[in-house]
């Protein structure tokens, strides 16, 4: 039986991979943060010149790891060599952590439930394809996994080794994250290096290190509520685990254990750099956008959360009180063991109940407002026997890098929340199975623990159903993109021919392309450049003046320019998170460009001189006469194609059953009109027999004699072949506006 456990994990990663890529290959989000990445990084690997000559907030190491992947593999950098990639981080950390949790407690099913259920709670991977936080989760994984298999082997070197490892590739990935991870696996070697003297020294050091880091890392905003919360009471559950662990006997490290964990971190890190120096980065560039300019940057974009008082103080002195009861009181422990096994049996109580809520980003604020005030309690041993010594102080390693990766969900309280707790998970199943053992021993109910394995892998298996019915609904009601590199992404229908349609308009009319914010997917669907290589989401802060002006110069240098827009989110921007939206790149596009049509809330914007037309963008007329037919309704649209239309559909975009008109040969007479990519006539307009064949660039004139089609966004022109496939797609353009920058500004 012992030989088919490796086997059935790596059956579960395949069944995760395949629900996985149905939810990632389903989802695109518009502000479009896998645009940037993708972008900066098929820049480097293309161009060298990281952080001197291409823009990026985050680490070298992510650089160097696709440009690996994409010379071995040949595949572009683009959406699906990072979708794909992002899919192997996300059941990679899961299954990391069913590691972490079986060999910590010894029982095979807790391996399945944590990979599962980590899965689950990972769902944010689908939002950021490409971004950094899906590999910095495996990074994470991979080396707490490593660090605790090295411990129960009674192995401490190897331990600080894999730490040391996995620190330096953190650090060089993004580097708060990295510096949290080291602070932690520190203070973890404070508490476990020498003599019971030199330990008690090294736990007065942990304990200010780990208490002052959170006010010193969000001291721009411990004026926030939600800021000041998690800084104190993160210090004061640190400062509970760090007393726990302090009371361990003996030592598991020797000094040169952790020196060897140093010297790796030291060498990987010199090695990382080594390897960006010689892409073509500077070694000033290197030092300013590894260690300088994070520190520069004022924190212009921070999304928190809302704790609730009700719950987290009450909380967290409970479990101070039982830490504190448990080390300074033993006679009480017994008592303890009881009420500590019942907050964890709660807790999975908890866990059941809001089994749907856990796959939202709801559920993932909950376990920052349960975890980090209980956590200590996670190493309370509930067994009658002295614990192993290996295996608690794993636990306690557990303990601490989680609560430390927890601090990642600052200032940006998105998808990093779930990237920086999932560890938590392997935690609480490990306590899990100690509670529930403890209550059949007290109870002497043998049937308890069988029954707890069963009930936790129903509820796994609960989540992954939902979760492969939402992958294949939407796989299934979806069509897909069918742009370079992104072929079988399958967005939603309101978003998918939004992008076909501007990707389009961008390759007729633009030499160069940006958008606003910087929405980079676009110039990879296209082909058109940007005006430069320093590409930022929300360029209007992340970029200097200087950098700003060298685009304003590019843009106005060429005449063939257009810019995409998305003015509902910079409206959420300014309105809901007070940003400030202002600069000299802001208002020369304000002065300069003009929109030229809308889609599904994007705006394609051209200069205010050009006098291109849109393209696949409908227009409704009236009371048209056609040579007597008696034709009363006209359509016309610009169109590129190079294909056989048999009929023409109208209907709604986000309801395919609504078809509201068709138009074929029994109802609609045609007229083609030669133009060029600037939407000017270039030929007489001639009368087109059915079938359509088309070749080229045309206006389209359909002329018609049923209900006048409704001009309003929402509604699409599909233009269909003899076998009912869609080989052209047309919007109405939605109400045209550029948002102006905030007054005051």
């Amino acid at each position: 039986m012992s030989r088919l456990r490796l086997p059935g994990l790596i059956i579960l990663a395949a069944f995760l991979a395949v629900i996985g890529w149905l939810l990632i290959a389903t989802t695109f989000m518009p502000y479009d943060d896998e645009g940037y990445v993708l972008l900066s990084l098929a820049n480097f690997s293309e161009h060298g010149g990281l952080y001197d000559q291409v823009f990026t907030q985050y680490g070298p190491f992510p650089f160097l790891y696709y440009d690996l992947l994409h010379g071995l593999s040949g595949w572009p950098i683009a959406h699906t060599l990072g979708r794909a990639t992002t899919l192997f981080h996300w059941v990679g950390s899961a299954l990391c952590a069913g590691v972490i949790a079986w060999r910590l407690s010894g029982r095979y099913w807790t391996a399945w439930f944590t990979t599962g259920v980590t899965f689950g709670y990972l769902w944010q991977m689908t939002s950021e394809p490409a971004h950094p936080g899906s590999l910095i989760a495996l990074i994470t994984a991979i080396g707490l996994a490593g660090a605790v298999e090295a411990l129960l082997r009674s192995r401490p070197a190897l331990a600080m080794a894999v730490l040391g490892l996995s620190g330096a590739i953190l650090v060089l990935t993004k580097i708060n994250v990295g510096l949290l991870w080291c602070a932690t696996a520190g203070a973890f070697a404070l508490l476990m290096t020498g003599a019971p003297a030199e330990r008690r020294r090294g736990a007065v050091l942990a304990l200010l290190g780990l208490g002052v880091m959170p006010f010193f890392l969000m001291r721009p905003l411990l004026g926030t509520s939600w800021v000041f919360t998690l800084a104190c009471i993160f210090s004061a559950a640190s400062a509970a685990v760090i007393s726990l662990q302090a009371g361990a006997e003996p030592a598991l490290f020797r000094r040169r254990d952790a020196l060897i964990g140093l010297i790796i971190f030291t060498v990987t890190g010199i090695s990382l750099s080594l390897a960006t120096l010689t892409h073509g980065t500077t070694l000033s560039g290197l030092i300013n956008g590894v260690l300088l300019q994070p520190l520069r940057h004022p924190v212009n974009f921070q999304v928190g959360f809302a704790w609730q008082p009700l719950w987290s103080w009450p909380l967290l002195a409970l479990s101070l009180s039982i830490v504190g009861l448990w080390r300074w009181r033993p006679t009480l422990r017994p008592r303890l063991i009881s009420i500590v096994a019942s907050l964890r049996l709660i807790g999975f109580g908890i866990f059941l109940f809001h089994l749907e809520t856990w796959l939202t980003i709801r559920g993932v604020g909950q376990v920052i407002k349960l975890a980090l005030p209980l956590a200590p309690l996670f190493l309370l041993p509930l067994a009658p026997t002295t614990p192993d010594r290996f295996r608690y102080q794993a636990i306690g390693l557990v303990t601490l890098m989680a609560m430390g990766q927890l601090l990642h969900a600052y200032p940006v309280a998105g998808s990093q929340m779930g990237w920086g707790t999932f560890l938590f998970i392997p935690l609480f199943v490990i306590g899990l199975g100690e509670a529930v053992e403890h209550f059949t021993r007290q109870w002497r109910m043998p049937w308890a623990s069988t029954l707890l394995a069963p009930i936790a892998l129903s509820a796994m298996g609960c989540q992954l159903y939902w979760l492969s019915d939402t992958g294949h609904d939407r796989w299934r009601t979806s069509l897909p993109l069918n742009l370079p590199a992104a072929e079988d992404i399958r967005p939603p229908e309101n978003i998918r021919y939004a992008l076909r349609i501007l990707t389009t308009n961008a390759q007729l009319h633009a030499d160069l392309l940006y958008s606003q914010p910087g929405m980079f997917s676009f110039n990879l669907w296209s082909g058109i450049p940007t005006p430069s290589l320093k590409n930022a989401t929300h360029w209007f802060w992340l970029l200097s003046e200087a950098e700003q002006q060298a685009i304003i110069a590019r843009l106005s240098a060429t005449p063939r320019s257009a810019i995409i827009s998305l003015p509902d989110l910079d409206d959420f921007l300014t309105g809901k998170l007070h940003m400030r939206i202002t600069g000299p790149l802001v208002a020369y596009l304000q002065t300069h460009y003009r929109p030229l049509f809308g889609v599904s809330g994007y705006q394609f914007l051209v200069p205010k001189t050009s006098a291109v037309q849109s393209f696949l963008v409908a227009e409704n007329f009236t009371k048209q006469t056609g040579a007597g037919s008696g034709e009363s309704s006209l359509i016309t649209v610009n169109v590129i194609a190079r294909a056989t239309i048999a009929r023409v559909t109208l209907r709604h975009v986000n309801h395919a059953e609504r078809e509201f008109l068709q138009l074929d040969t029994t109802n609609c007479r045609v007229m083609a009109e030669p133009i060029n990519s600037l939407g000017q006539s270039i030929g007489p307009s001639q009368l087109m027999t059915w079938p359509l064949k088309l070749s080229g660039l045309y206006r389209l004139s359909l002329y018609h004699n049923g209900p006048a089609s409704p001009a309003l966004p929402g509604y699409q022109l599909l233009f269909l072949n003899a076998t009912g496939g869609v080989v052209l797609e047309a919007c109405y353009s939605e109400p045209l506006s550029v948002s102006a920058p905030p007054a005051g500004g």
